[in-house]
Formats: C-alpha cells, sequence, structure tokens
C-alpha cells in the first residue's frame, strides 16, 4: 500500500481540503484581529488617560512655576523693605532730629520703608517742613505758655512740638 502522500485527490476533495485550511486560517487570524483590536483600544485608552495625566500636570507645573515666582517676588521685596528699614528712619531722624525716640516704633518704621519712594520722599519734606513751624499755643486759664505757672519754656517753639501739631492749637 501506498503512503498518503502518493495519493490522488480528486477535484473535489481538493477544494474541500483547501476550504477547510482557509476557513481554519481565517478563524486563526480573525481570533488575531479582535486580539489585536482589543489591545490597540487598551493601548488607545492608556495614550487618552497619559495624555489627561500630562495636561493636568502641565497645569499643576505651570501653577507651581507661578507661585514660585510670587513667592520670589514676595521674598525679594521683604529683602528691600528690610534693608529699607534702617535707611528710612535715618531719614526721619535727619529731617527732624527733635523727634523723640518713642516715634520710631516698628510699625512706623515698617510702613515707611514699605512706601513707594515718591511718597517717601512726600513725607520726608513734610517732617522737615513741620520740624521748622512754629506750635500755636492757645493759653486757657488752666496752661499759660510752657508751665503751669505761666512761665515760658520755649517748648512751644520745639520742632518736634511742630511736628506733632501742625495745623492745630494746643
Amino acid at each position: 500500500m501506498a503512503g498518503s502522500e502518493d495519493r490522488t485527490y480528486t477535484e473535489a476533495e481538493h477544494e474541500a481540503l483547501m476550504a477547510h485550511a482557509v476557513q481554519h486560517e481565517n478563524a486563526s487570524l480573525a481570533s488575531a484581529k479582535v486580539e489585536l483590536e482589543t489591545k490597540v483600544t487598551e493601548l488607545t485608552g492608556k495614550v487618552a488617560a497619559l495624555e489627561a495625566e500630562k495636561a493636568t500636570l502641565e497645569v499643576d507645573k505651570s501653577t507651581a512655576e507661578k507661585a514660585l515666582a510670587d513667592y520670589t517676588v514676595k521674598v525679594e521685596r521683604a529683602a528691600q523693605v528690610e534693608a529699607l528699614k534702617s535707611e528710612r528712619a535715618r531719614a526721619i531722624k535727619d529731617a527732624n532730629p527733635a523727634l523723640p525716640e518713642t516715634h520710631f516704633t516698628p510699625e512706623r518704621i515698617l510702613a515707611w520703608a514699605e512706601m513707594p519712594n515718591d511718597t517717601f520722599d512726600v513725607v520726608v519734606e513734610s517732617i522737615k517742613a513741620a520740624a521748622g513751624t512754629p506750635v500755636v499755643v492757645k493759653e486757657s486759664a488752666a496752661f499759660k505758655g510752657g508751665e503751669a505757672n505761666g512761665n515760658v519754656t520755649g517748648s512751644e517753639k520745639s520742632p518736634a512740638r511742630g511736628f506733632l501739631t501742625v495745623g492745630k492749637e494746643i
């Protein structure tokens, strides 16, 4: 008996075998196609999720960069203000040396340091102007001159008095 290799197939058998082989390969390819389409769908979903995460991270990065820039500006401004404190206190003292030390409170010194330059210049000029302005003293029954007994001590012409009471009657 001859081996199956030597067998001769009829046309119908040959077509049936070929149809079966093609059907088997088509099923195999269809299965592979479904698997690949599933993977493409999964990967497309992952790409979309990564793109969304990237966009969120870019917004977070932008927000963090802005916050850092704002903080840097605040720190630099605080350093400038700190550096201006003694300089501006000295300028006020030079504008009116008669001002008492109690006038130089931390709050005032901070306010002077935080002022824009042109505003501070106006303050210094007004203090200088007030330093030379005599105080208008209004005498009353309880107060005559500079002392209770009526002796004038010259304090009504003090530059500090002028600064502290500009335009006011005492």
